[in-house]
């Protein structure tokens, strides 16, 4: 009986050193969310604004990329780190700039005041600086 219960054990603890052995720590799953919409920059002081329509995709909650689909305008495609989205606030920082022939000048970048309860279905992200203003009106 005693020799029965030290080879059943010897066989669970290799059954369990080969269940660990193949149970490799998988990644995390990338938590992708991709949003539609408009993007427009305007100048405070120059009548006239530009808008474009985008696809503004965020990883985990912390990168982003974000993609002009509107042909016509020259809007520069980038990808870099968001903090903060999905609060009141979300801080743009591109770190990966499309820049053939572009306007770098209306990126997203820095802090936008995000709404993401008061307008049903859109996602409104939005800033001013001294001489103009930005804002994102998305869908998910």
């Amino acid at each position: 009986m005693r020799n029965y219960t030290i080879k059943t054990m010897c066989v669970m603890a290799v059954v369990a050193c080969c269940v660990l052995a193949g149970c490799d720590d998988d990644e995390d799953p990338i938590l992708t969310v991709t949003y539609r919409g408009v993007y427009r920059v305007y100048r405070l002081e120059v009548v006239g604004d530009k808008t474009d329509s985008v696809i503004l995709t965020i990883e985990n909650n912390r990168n982003y990329s974000i993609e002009n689909f509107d042909a016509d305008i020259a809007f520069c495609n980038s990808a870099g780190v968001v903090e903060d989205f999905g609060s009141n606030f979300a801080f743009f920082d591109p770190m990966t700039i499309d820049s053939g022939n572009c306007d770098v000048k209306r990126l997203p970048r820095g802090e936008f005041h995000s709404d993401f309860v008061n307008h049903g279905d859109t996602i409104w992200l939005d800033r001013l600086s001294a001489d103009s203003a930005f804002s994102f009106r998305l869908i998910k």
